[in-house]
């Protein structure tokens, strides 16, 4: 990164009023000791000069360089970046990861000096980085505009890592912000492939990204995996709509009293005979809900089939539809059972228990599995 692209970084978050040439100023001023300033020629450039260094037309001098880095201030610096508001410093965070330079709201003032002081360096030493930072910026946006956004949907906006829940964007001024970094998986495959990309929250991605062992390579990619799956889940029960009916089906379910739930007096054996053996635990939960709701349930559907209100012919249907599509992508039947729901109380918008007993029901009622081959 050169000095021109880091200024330019920061400008628009906390140029805080200043002229573009006075911002120049002001961060060589930050970084640069207080008994230093008065022999610091940056500090002494006219406006048209400190302009031209912002836009890139010229550079600060290696000799001037030299001077400054012989006099560098690093808590002076830090404390410059730690005065801007949380708000500020997670701007800065966001801009930082779009340059492909790590950080997070803790750290970043850190990252902010470090970064300036390897500026001020590589400017003393008389290495032109202006290419290879221009084609490294170049690459890392056209990344997070090609695959950015899908990344961000495919992780369903929450840091998909094990154990943590961070959200990958920040709300500010009433707008939702980025805050995740686009990691490689597996850092021998290629950097370009969306399938070896995930979308972390910078502290998990940082954290990753320092020489993953095998084992953490493997593990992420099953997470990768996973959140691929939950994606086409979603993408192809938004394909299949719900009869409007099914939520006043929803609501009678959640409000029913106890008394008006009547147990079955037999074993659904419909239940058993199409969830296998090694789902003990769907099992279970299906044939709780089926010999608890199922009555009732039946009641409700007959109940607004008769007064106009619902088809019942037509919720199954439905219902059968989104099965056979999760099932002909090759789902476990928790997959399923739980790509069901979810798809049932995104429709609906009803909560989570209704929407494994009606789904429950529909195992009963042939819709959802099949039976078993003996």
């Amino acid at each position: 990164m050169e000095f021109c692209e880091y200024a330019k970084m920061l400008y628009p978050i906390c140029g805080d009023g200043a002229t573009r040439y006075d911002f120049v100023i002001r961060l060589i001023g930050n970084i640069v000791e207080n008994e230093a300033t008065d022999g610091c020629e940056v500090l002494e450039y006219s406006k048209d000069y400190a302009g031209r260094v912002y836009s890139g037309a010229k550079n600060i001098t290696p000799a001037q360089a030299t001077y400054i880095n012989g006099h560098i201030d690093k808590p002076k610096y830090e404390s410059y970046i730690c005065s801007f508001s949380e708000s500020a410093r997670e701007s800065i965070v966001s801009a930082l990861i779009k340059n492909r330079i790590r950080a997070d709201v803790r750290n970043v003032h850190e990252v902010c000096t470090d970064t300036l002081v390897q500026i001020l360096l590589d400017i003393a030493a008389g290495e032109n980085s202006k290419k290879p930072s221009t084609v490294q910026a170049d690459a890392s946006a056209m990344l997070y505009g090609k695959y950015g956004f899908r990344l961000l949907m495919e992780a369903g906006s929450i840091c998909p890592n094990d154990g943590c829940v961070e959200p990958l964007y920040f709300q500010k001024n009433g707008k939702a912000e980025p805050k995740y970094v686009l990691t490689v998986i597996d850092p021998e495959g290629s950097p370009e492939d969306a399938s070896n990309l995930i979308a972390l929250c910078p502290k998990c991605s940082d954290y990753y990204s320092q020489s993953p062992s095998p084992e953490e390579i493997k593990r992420m990619q099953i997470i990768k995996q996973e959140i691929v799956r939950q994606e086409e889940s979603r993408e192809v029960a938004a394909d299949i709509k719900i009869e409007t009916g099914i939520r006043i089906v929803l609501q009678r379910i959640a409000e029913a009293d106890d008394s008006a739930l009547i147990k079955l007096n037999y074993t659904p054996q419909m239940v058993i005979d199409k969830i296998t053996e090694d789902n003990k635990a769907l099992r279970r939960k299906v044939l709780g809900y089926v010999i608890s709701y199922f009555k009732f349930t039946t009641g409700v559907f007959q109940e607004l089939d008769v007064e106009g209100k619902l088809r019942f012919d037509k919720v199954a249907a439905q219902i059968r539809n989104c099965y056979v599509s999760e099932n002909d992508k090759g789902r476990s039947q928790p997959e399923i059972f739980d790509a069901l729901v979810n798809w049932l109380m995104g429709m609906t918008h009803e909560e989570r228990t209704p929407c494994e007993a009606v789904i429950a029901y529909f195992v009963q009622s042939c819709e959802v599995f099949d039976a078993i081959a003996k």
